[in-house]
Order: C-alpha cells, then structure tokens, then sequence
C-alpha cells in the first residue's frame, strides 16, 4: 500500500503487510528468488548491489501479492466441503447432507468443486475414501469388509469393485504390492 506518495525531491513510500510466519505459496518461485539475491551478493559485478535489491523488491512483492490474496467463494465452499469429508468420510453422506449442513444449494457446491478440484463431490468422496482405504490395506491386517466399513462404505463387493475400477488392481493386489515394498 502507498504510504506517501512521490514527490519531485522524495521517492514514494510503501507499508506492506507480510505475516512474519505461515505458509509460503509457489515455494519454488520464492527459493529461486532467495537463491538470486544470495548468488548475487557473491559476484563483484558493478551492478550487484542494483540487481540484488531489485531481485529482493521482487521477493517483497511476490510475498506481498500472496498475503493480501483472497480466496475466492469457490475456494472457500470446496475447503468446507473438504473439511467435511475428512471429519464424516468413515459416516454415510450425500450431497444433500452436505448441502443442508452447510446451507449451500447441491449444484452451486458441485460446480464450486469443479471450479477448484477438478472434480465433484461424489468423485473426491470415493478418492478421499479410496485414499484412507489404501492406507489401512497397506499398514493393516484388517479384512477388506472392514477396511470398507471404515471408510464408510457398507457392502465389501462394491467397495472392491469401485477400488479395482479406480486403482485398476483389487484390494488384495493392492495389499500385496505394498507389503512387497
């Protein structure tokens, strides 16, 4: 944000507003620049203290533009939705549970998560579900039936057929290729 603005004989001055910990979006895009600024206090070029503090504007700014970004509506209804999953995924849901617990219409929620996931509701329930059940295959000697009772999903043939048509293997294969690993 503009502090002062610019004058014939002062520069203009900026107050940013950057959280001093959190999470750092485009990772890679920050460490390149972080590696720029150090590279740069390495060389004895005659421009080096130039290019470096235009190479830290850069950094300043990226770190700027990253904070005041606001989620979107869709963003913020799919977070919601993904929450849910991962607190309910073991319960039966619908969308229409979903859709009344968190006040929203079943299409408005179906296209929110298209928009930002790529995939609908039912799509990122059986992924999500799928993922847990993988999981538990793998670190387990549970029984398929009960794997599938724990990821919410009552009869052990569907489960298996939804996990082969996804994963292309059943859940017996899946189990022997990850103990062999």
């Amino acid at each position: 944000m503009i502090e002062k603005e610019a004058t014939y004989t002062e520069p203009i001055q900026y107050r940013l507003s950057i959280r001093q910990y959190g999470e750092v979006k485009q990772r890679e895009r920050v460490e390149q620049l972080l590696s720029q600024i150090v590279e740069q206090s390495i060389r004895r070029d005659i421009d080096q203290p130039l290019r470096q503090l235009l190479l830290f504007i850069e950094f300043l700014w990226h770190l700027q533009k990253q904070e005041l970004s606001v989620p979107s509506a869709s963003e913020q209804i799919s977070a919601a939705v993904v929450a849910y999953i991962e607190k309910h995924f073991s319960e039966p849901i619908t969308l229409d549970m979903l859709a009344q617990e968190l006040r929203f219409h079943p299409d408005y929620i179906t296209r929110c998560m298209q928009k930002t996931m790529g995939m609908g509701f039912s799509r990122y329930l059986a992924h999500y579900r799928l993922s847990k059940a993988k999981q538990w295959l793998a670190e387990t000697n549970e029984t398929i039936e009960a794997i599938a009772k724990r990821v919410g999903i009552d009869d052990g043939a569907y489960f298996s057929r939804l996990f082969k048509k996804v994963e292309g293997i059943t859940p017996t294969e899946y189990r022997r290729m990850a103990r062999r690993n």
